[in-house]
């Protein structure tokens, strides 16, 4: 991974090829031919020596090139960078650092610009723990080199083993940059240092669904639930119900305790609701969110409109235990009116091993697939203990 990493980085040496790929035609079919007209251009051993590195590099293994090759290089132009390239990318791949170290500052030393020796001697830095040196060198990769930014993002998230890393991660974030939101998420997701995540979400709220997923796909979902109801304000803990944001208004919360929508098939209205669409075809699902209800019976109540055809494919509510997976609920909408209906079903959480529910919208395919069409305009449930 690193070594096709740090490959493309100097990928552009490469390109700069495709120019001398006539000399190439001509020494494939006449190898003396460059020593022939070498005199027309004092450059040409340089140029074809170059090529040939190039072309000596092994399509399975494109680190490996050939020592003489690199050599000869090196001799003919010795502030090329290019002979360094394979041996930089071998020492970062197999984390020899010493290999590492030298190389990268001498390829820095004829070439101050080289990102492939920038972003090694990074590597060099967070293994090191040197956080300040490693935002030095990483903060202006994932500026100038946007299609590798993740995995500079990677390497800053790698901070986070220490405490001067957490503090420099905290000191740059707290400058907003366009990418702090992806560098929020990773840590989000791999961190357990929880006054540190709290600090981050200051200043990304957004976050914070990544690290309650987190909790949520190890097992963890007393925690996960009990961390979102703490992110929410003291106002959203008034709108708490079972769903969370029933109206689908947009409010702020994390998920999986809040709507988890497939954006292929759903979206949020203006106002309020949730539109879907439906091709009638598999059994995608639309959207879903984890409630966590008492022991005991319940109705769910689902206030929809829209259009579904006959066999051409249709809606579904279930509600099932998120654990177990046991079905509590199967509620199909098979028809719908242009205006507002309500569709109705009771069931009952069991008294053990159902402490978390799914309550999950998905599409039925039909025998004849059409599009179906919904607008979602509630959901509640509502316990029926004691009526």
């Amino acid at each position: 991974m690193i070594r096709a990493i740090l490959l493309l980085l100097f990928l552009p040496f490469f390109l700069a090829s495709l120019a001398l790929s006539g000399l190439r035609i001509v020494t494939l079919s006449e190898p003396d031919a460059v020593s022939r007209i070498a005199w027309i251009d004092p450059d040409m051993d340089l140029r074809a020596h170059r090529q040939l590195l190039r072309d000596t590099i092994d399509p399975e293994l494109p680190y490996l090139v050939s020592p003489r090759h690199q050599k000869h290089l090196a001799r003919l132009s010795p502030l090329d960078t290019l002979p360094y390239m394979p041996l930089l990318i071998g020492a970062s791949a197999d984390r020899d650092l010493e290999a590492m170290q030298v190389l990268s500052e001498h390829v820095l030393r004829l070439d101050p610009r080289n990102r492939a020796a920038r972003f090694v001697s990074a590597q060099l830095a967070v293994t090191r723990g040197q956080s300040d040196e490693a935002m030095a060198a990483l903060v202006p990769l994932v500026t100038l080199d946007r299609s590798n930014a993740q995995i500079y993002i990677q390497e800053m998230a790698a901070l986070a083993a220490t405490a001067d890393g957490r503090e420099t991660l905290l000191a740059t974030l707290s400058k907003a940059p366009g990418w702090g939101g992806s560098l929020v998420r990773q840590l989000a997701a791999t961190s357990t240092d929880t006054d540190f995540l709290f600090r981050l979400f200051e200043l990304y709220p957004e976050g914070q669904s990544s690290f309650v997923q987190a909790l949520a796909r190890r097992g963890e979902l007393e925690r996960a639930h009990l961390t979102f109801l703490n992110f929410l304000s003291a106002d959203q803990i008034q709108q708490v119900s079972a769903p969370f944001d029933g109206q689908f208004q947009g409010l702020a919360g994390a998920q999986p305790f809040n709507w988890v929508i497939n954006k292929s098939y759903a979206g949020f209205e203006n106002g309020g609701g949730l539109f879907a669409s439906f091709f009638g075809q598999g059994r995608p699902m639309i959207a879903e969110q984890l409630v966590r209800l008492s022991p005991g019976p319940y109705r769910a109540r689902f206030v929809m409109s829209g259009q579904v055809f006959q066999n051409g494919g249709h809606f579904a509510w279930t509600i099932g235990c998120t654990r177990s997976g046991e079905t509590l609920l199967t509620r199909p909408i098979v028809e719908l009116l242009s205006s507002n209906t309500e569709y109705d079903a009771g069931f009952t959480v069991p008294d053990s091993g159902c402490r978390f529910q799914t309550l999950r919208l998905t599409g039925v395919a039909g025998a004849f697939p059409r599009t179906s069409r919904a607008i979602i305009t509630s959901v509640e449930i509502t316990s029926e203990r004691g009526s």
